[in-house]
């Protein structure tokens, strides 16, 4: 029997979990998630306004935590395919008045934005 790895499935996946991913995130990875974003961010530090380019954004924690990194100053976009993860993303970046985060629906492998635009392009490979 094979897996469904649609990107349909997948998405709705994604959305079912979404109100408890994070909790399940830090449950699951120990709390290494924490500890991988900060890494992320400082092996590869944002100069300036950016922008800066979250692929998979989920709920936007990496996107948020190169935003913090720049100062509160970069312009940061997370896109992701799921809108329920990106419901939570929005809902994060008003509550920190992340001005500079805009969070976009949109498929990785087609990406609704220009080319050679971002300063920065980070992102979490599937497998």
């Amino acid at each position: 029997m094979s897996v469904d790895k649609s990107s349909a499935r997948i998405r709705r996946m994604f959305g079912e979990i979404a109100p408890r991913y994070d909790l399940l995130n830090r449950l699951l990875s120990m709390g290494i998630d924490r500890s991988w974003r900060r890494r992320t961010v400082k092996l590869v530090p944002p100069s300036g306004r950016g922008p800066i380019l979250d692929v998979c954004t989920g709920t936007g924690d990496l996107a948020l935590a190169y935003w913090r990194a720049s100062g509160r100053v970069a312009r940061v976009v997370g896109v992701d395919f799921c809108r329920p993860m990106l419901t939570i993303g929005r809902e994060k970046a008003r509550r920190a008045k992340a001005d500079g985060v805009r969070l976009v629906e949109g498929d990785a492998a087609r990406l609704p934005l220009a080319d050679d635009t971002f300063e920065i392009v980070c992102g979490v490979r599937a497998a």
